[in-house]
């Protein structure tokens, strides 16, 4: 599966200005060492990939790959009366990433995209990193 598809999928969360930034694994480089890009951002990332069994019977591969990718979601970790500011920015965001992902069919796949998990990355230099899993799968075929 081609992540930019993830990409362009995103991007009218940023046209919405729920994100400043949008990217992809190239762009998360730059932005972990600068902590003065925009925020909030989200860069689409390629987890990992799992190939099942082969299952024709004939001389030819028809394998299905279970695919996971990841969508990376840095907010500033801003402190307020009653230290939730920065927790609300993150729902709000993931509550957008997952409503524009979930239930999707992207170009190439043949599952359509679910939930598969979130986890706090780390907070560092005054940004909350978030990591979204996603998956879904495709076959893979000889000729």
């Amino acid at each position: 599966m081609d992540l930019e598809l993830v990409i362009t999928r995103l991007t009218p969360l940023v046209t919405a200005k729920t994100l400043t930034l949008l990217g992809g694994s190239a762009d998360l480089a730059g932005a972990q060492l600068d902590a003065g890009n925009g925020y909030p951002a989200a860069y689409v990332i390629p987890l990992a990939e799992r190939g099942g069994q082969n299952n024709s019977a004939t001389m030819f591969v028809r394998q299905k790959i279970d695919m996971r990718f990841g969508v990376l979601l840095a907010v500033k970790n801003r402190r307020d009366a009653v230290s939730r500011r920065s927790l609300n920015d993150l729902k709000s965001i993931k509550d957008a990433v997952r409503a524009s992902l979930i239930g999707w069919l992207p170009t190439g796949c043949d599952d359509l995209v679910t939930f598969g998990s979130g986890k706090l990355v780390r907070i560092q230099d005054g940004i909350l990193w978030w990591q979204e899993e996603y998956l879904t799968a495709f076959y893979l075929r000889s000729q």
